[in-house]
């Protein structure tokens, strides 16, 4: 089945009326694979990151999602995934 990048969930309730962008989640088969999340310094956002696959890029952010989601494709296709 193909992988699909698809938004996280927004937040429900009280919870929603201060919640920060949502991230993006990498998903095969209904599983989660990759997490592109934002990186947040007192409720500002300075930079992306993501996570799975054993990595964790959470030193060094990029400044957009979609920057994220390159690197997410370029290691899998680095790796044969």
């Amino acid at each position: 089945m193909a992988k699909r990048w698809r938004k996280q969930p927004s937040e429900t309730g009280l919870a929603r009326v201060c919640q920060s962008p949502r991230g993006y989640e990498l998903r095969e088969d209904g599983e989660a694979i990759a997490h592109v999340v934002p990186v947040h310094m007192r409720f500002i956002i300075t930079g992306w990151y993501w996570y799975g696959f054993d990595q964790n890029t959470y030193s060094h952010p990029v400044e957009t999602a979609d920057e994220c989601k390159k690197q997410v494709k370029k290691y899998m296709k680095s790796k044969g995934l």
